[in-house]
């Protein structure tokens, strides 16, 4: 079902997405290996690192991972913070306010606006997330249920 998924979307945005893992020997195996092989201290996928060390070159084996989205977040946060959500996380009214300090989310948000400071996009992309899911979510979940709705139906 997600390999379904993950092909069409893929397909649909020009992305070339590779699941070389995938046959079930592989998959049963790797279940089997101990997991001190897999994790090793902070190194991750320890023993596929070592297996493969003779054929990857050490740059690809110790490459930083990056983010899906981290290269094109900065300049969409950037454009959502001048045009479309200003007021989500630039207003007066932030709903996240209670948990977080809104002249604090302010300030990082002008200065990713304005180009000054990117250092805090995906902070800022989680905090709009979390904006977004409190206006849309929470006031759904504290309705008042409305005198004029029947909820359980009467029968006949």
């Amino acid at each position: 079902m997600l390999l379904h998924y993950f092909d069409r979307a893929s397909m649909a945005h020009s992305l070339e997405v590779r699941v070389p893992f995938l046959d079930h020997r592989v998959v049963e195996y790797c279940a089997r290996i101990p997991t001190d092989l897999k994790v090793h201290r902070l190194q991750t996928k320890y023993l596929l690192k070592r297996a493969s060390s003779d054929i990857v070159p050490d740059r690809i084996i110790n490459k930083r991972k990056l983010g899906f989205f981290r290269g094109s977040t900065q300049s969409w946060l950037q454009e959502q913070l001048r045009r479309t959500v200003p007021e989500l996380l630039l207003g007066s009214d932030l709903r996240c306010g209670e948990f977080l300090d809104p002249k604090v989310v302010q300030r990082l948000g002008v200065a990713h606006r304005d180009g000054t400071d990117f250092s805090n996009g995906q902070l800022l992309t989680a905090v709009l997330m979390l904006e977004s899911w409190l206006r849309t979510y929470i006031p759904r979940a504290v309705a008042q249920p409305r005198d004029d709705v029947d909820l359980v139906p009467q029968l006949g």
